[in-house]
């Protein structure tokens, strides 16, 4: 479980990372950073779960 924990953390950082790339870097198609960031988020809460 603290593995889990602890990726589930990581993912949530990766997608705050991939807004902050977005901030800067206005080439950078919005939606698919969304859609990178509602991965991320889908993945964690299954991890928080198990």
């Amino acid at each position: 479980l603290p593995q889990q924990f602890q990726l589930s953390i990581f993912l949530d950082q990766q997608s705050r990372n991939a807004r902050a790339v977005v901030a800067e870097d206005d080439k950078q198609e919005l939606w698919e950073v969304e859609d990178l960031i509602e991965s991320c988020s889908k993945i964690a809460r299954q991890l928080a779960e198990e």
